[in-house]
This record gives structure tokens, C-alpha cells and sequence, in this order.
């Protein structure tokens, strides 16, 4: 499961990048939000404007209308833009102890600490190892972080599918690994073997 250095440099640059525009394209998106917000509150203006100017109770009842609508599309704008997250911080902080478990799981395994090695399973596999005596170990899936590796490892020139590498299953497992590391970072930094 140890990716040549190469292979998890490659790896790395790319999980950055896409931890980049995806930070890049929710800041987009909350800015485009924003000026949608601004523009719906001018209409709003504008129409309580006309009813201050009119005397037409009819025209009056058909801009608090309009108003009212307005004002529903406004909130909903604000629900969007509040539902945007702002990426929590750098990737090399977000997701220090992940790249380090990636580069190397091995380090965690051969520390014979019976937690660390339980991390390493859990992390690493995306399901129980499932174990026979007359088939050995079968049905072993990997996690996706691990099998993203595996996909960049074997250089397919094809673009990757939606199913296969997806941005957000990654970081969020990428986050889990992280958590769950947070207390063993020393382990991790120490030598490749």
C-alpha cells in the first residue's frame, strides 16, 4: 500500500490543487451569491419607491406582491450563501497527518502498538478484512484515499470518472484520517524505511 515517492509527491500536488479550486470555487460562488443578494435588495428599493410615488391602491397591492416574492428570493440567497463553507485552512495544515499516513502506513503498523495498527486497518481499508482458511484474505478494499493513489499509480492516460475520484469523498476521508491521527504525529515523521 506504500506509494513509491514519486507517485505520492504526483498524488500530493494534485490533492492540493483540487483542495485550491475547490476553496477557489466557493468563494466564487459566495461572491456571485452576494451580488444576486444586492441586486434582488435594489428591486426591493426600487418598488418601495414607486409605492411611496402612487396613489392606486390596486398598484400598491401588486408591488407588496412583487416586494413579498422578492423578499422570499432574497432569504433563499441567504440560506445558499450561509451553506457555502469557507475552506477550514491550508491543505499542508487541513491534512498534514493524511499525506503522512499515505506516504507511509507502514510506520504506524510496525510501532506494534495494537491502536495504532487498529488506526492503520480502519484507514486504510474500506471495509472489515474478511479472512478464510482455505482462501486466505479476500474482498480486501481499500480506502479511497488509497485507492485514488493506486489509480494515479497505475497511469491510466483516461480521464478519471466521476465515480472514481471525487473531491469531496476525498477530503472528507482525508479530514477522518487526519482526526483521527492527531495524537501520533510523531510516529508518522519518523524515517521511511
Amino acid at each position: 500500500m506504500q506509494p513509491t515517492d514519486t507517485l505520492f509527491d504526483m498524488a500530493k500536488l494534485m490533492f492540493k490543487q483540487a483542495w485550491e479550486q475547490m476553496a477557489g470555487q466557493q468563494k466564487q460562488s459566495r461572491s456571485d451569491l452576494k451580488r444576486e443578494i444586492g441586486k434582488t435588495d435594489k428591486q426591493i428599493d426600487q418598488l418601495l419607491d414607486r409605492i411611496i410615488e402612487t396613489d392606486n391602491g390596486t398598484v400598491i397591492a401588486a408591488y407588496e406582491v412583487k416586494i413579498a416574492k422578492l423578499e422570499k428570493s432574497r432569504l433563499v440567497l441567504q440560506e445558499k450563501q450561509a451553506k457555502i463553507d469557507a475552506p477550514k485552512g491550508r491543505f499542508d495544515e487541513m491534512f498534514e497527518r493524511a499525506m503522512l499516513l499515505l506516504s507511509n502506513p507502514w510506520k504506524l503498523w510496525a510501532s506494534e502498538q495494537l491502536n495504532l495498527r487498529r488506526i492503520v486497518l480502519r484507514l486504510g481499508f474500506a471495509e472489515r478484512i474478511a479472512y478464510t482458511r482455505e482462501e486466505g484474505f479476500s474482498n480486501v478494499k481499500k480506502s479511497f484515499p488509497f485507492r485514488a493513489l493506486q489509480y494515479f499509480g497505475e497511469g491510466k492516460k483516461e480521464m478519471a470518472r466521476h465515480d472514481v475520484i471525487s473531491t469531496n469523498s476525498l477530503f472528507e476521508e482525508l479530514a477522518d484520517i487526519n482526526h483521527a491521527l492527531q495524537d501520533h504525529k510523531n510516529i508518522l515523521r519518523g524515517p521511511r524505511p
